[in-house]
């Protein structure tokens, strides 16, 4: 992402307030200029949302969350009585684009929420815990806040609604995987823990803890590997379950763990994702969808000059009742092509392609 902004910084006794604009997006900060430590009193935030709005929320009750929410689009004034969003969060402005709102760099520093403002409507007001010793449970479930911006060997974090909450939840389904990259993801790395190979449709899916489920085909799972920012993967199934898939291993190998390029290709929040990412020469593009069957058509300019080979993996034609059902293809494309994807029901797509030298 170019670090390209305009910057307007105030200067007050003891602090700065810095605000920058950025070609999608803007953000403020306060930097101190005092020695030591300070305690601060409070803080105050607010934002004013045009007409009446709704968001993609997470939502918790409690300042001990585990930043592993599922995300329901709500109207704002959902936001009180003690329910609070969680960061990020996705507003849809009424005839208008949707907006997200997060927060980085917090160092000994609680983490934001937020709630309706006392007038109600659309307004959003900023809660703070009283002290960051309230967000001690770190179990798996750092509160994202753009550490790896900080320390670029901080690989990653869970703090999403992942895989292993198929072991005694439903919740986890194509619809909640394809809100991920519009909510979740957008404060950086996660650990999703996906290539699940017991795969099912979610009209099939049962809670077995001791032998767990995923909703969505095998080619849903796969394409996470893709569409998901995760520079440490995790292969959230049994050794066994891959060793008698090798045509996914085989996929999951050549898939590299930092990426020099991506692409978001096309995409609705909850309902479809498509994106594209290189490392080098060679590209990964991959395709997931709700539980609504679609077609979907992906244009391959973003590729450079000349012929590329390429090996997907795509739903095969019984996927929509077994969705363990898959097929491997294998053609060469160019940057005039345009790839027709037809996704079942909690569908995915995942495709290398590699410079046809």
């Amino acid at each position: 992402m170019p670090d390209r902004f305009n910057e307007l910084r105030l200067r007050f006794n003891g602090y700065d307030l810095a605000f920058r604009a950025c070609d999608e997006g803007v953000s403020y900060r306060c930097v101190l200029a005092m020695p030591d430590t300070i305690t601060i009193v409070s803080e105050e935030a607010s934002l004013a949302v045009a007409g009446q709005a709704e968001g993609v929320l997470g939502i918790d009750t409690t300042f001990m969350t585990h930043y592993e929410p599922t995300f329901h689009q709500a109207p704002l004034d959902t936001l009180k009585d003690g329910r609070r969003a969680l960061l990020p969060t996705l507003v849809a402005v009424q005839g208008g684009p949707k907006i997200a709102i997060t927060e980085s760099q917090l160092e000994d520093y609680p983490g934001l929420y937020l709630v309706a403002g006392p007038s109600g409507g659309s307004a959003l007001v900023g809660l703070l815990p009283r002290a960051a010793l309230e967000l001690m449970d770190y179990h798996g479930a750092h509160k994202l806040a753009g550490l790896d911006r900080t320390w670029p060997n901080v690989l990653g974090f869970e703090g999403v609604h992942g895989l292993e909450h198929n072991k005694w939840a439903t919740d986890v389904t194509p619809d909640h995987n394809v809100t991920l990259p519009f909510t979740r993801m957008l404060a950086g790395p996660m650990d999703d823990t996906p290539g699940a190979m017991r795969n099912v449709e979610s009209r099939d899916f049962r809670i077995v803890s001791n032998h767990p489920q995923a909703q969505g085909t095998r080619a849903h799972q796969l394409a996470m590997y893709v569409v998901y920012e995760a520079p440490l993967q995790m292969l959230g199934d049994s050794p066994t379950a891959y060793e008698r898939e090798p045509d996914a291993l085989d996929f999951l190998r050549a898939v590299p763990t930092v990426w020099d390029d991506t692409r978001s290709l096309d995409g609705r929040v909850g309902e479809y994702v498509v994106g594209a990412r290189r490392r080098d020469d060679r590209w990964f593009t991959g395709a997931m969808t709700n539980n609504t069957a679609r077609t979907l058509s992906v244009n391959l300019s973003f590729l450079g000059d000349g012929t590329y080979s390429v090996d997907a993996t795509a739903d095969g034609i019984n996927a929509d009742r077994n969705a363990m059902d898959y097929r491997r293809e294998r053609s060469t494309v160019t940057r005039s092509t345009t790839l027709t994807l037809q996704l079942a029901p909690g569908g995915g797509y995942v495709a290398m392609l590699t410079p046809a030298h």
